[in-house]
């Protein structure tokens, strides 16, 4: 299988502004023509294009990740809440006042 280095040397001039730090990938020769290509179609250098879509892919990733750890989190919450509900408070006792006298003018 023949491989291509792809460096991340080009950066925008966003990102020449922030700290650098360097990424290297060895890729199957292919897999750089189609990524050189696709970098041609949107007008991107590919180190821009690579950089785009990585960052795309953590973001969702990252995104969906937290999405599930914070939907865990609220499942167990309500569930704790209501199997162990606290004790009602005064405004609660006082809604539940209205809603009896209510209830008793039907």
């Amino acid at each position: 299988m023949a491989t291509a280095s792809v460096s991340l040397r080009r950066l925008s001039s966003k990102q020449l502004n922030r700290r650098k730090a360097r990424f290297e990938a060895r890729v199957p020769a292919h897999m750089k023509k189609q990524w050189e290509h696709a970098a041609a179609l949107t007008g991107a250098t590919l180190s821009d294009f690579v950089i785009r879509s990585a960052q795309a892919e953590a973001e969702k990733t990252i995104e969906k990740h937290e999405l599930l750890v914070l939907n865990e989190k609220a499942s167990r919450a309500f569930f704790e809440l209501m199997m162990n509900p606290p004790p009602p408070n005064s405004r609660l006792k006082a809604a539940a006042r209205r809603a009896d006298k209510r209830l008793i003018e039907l």
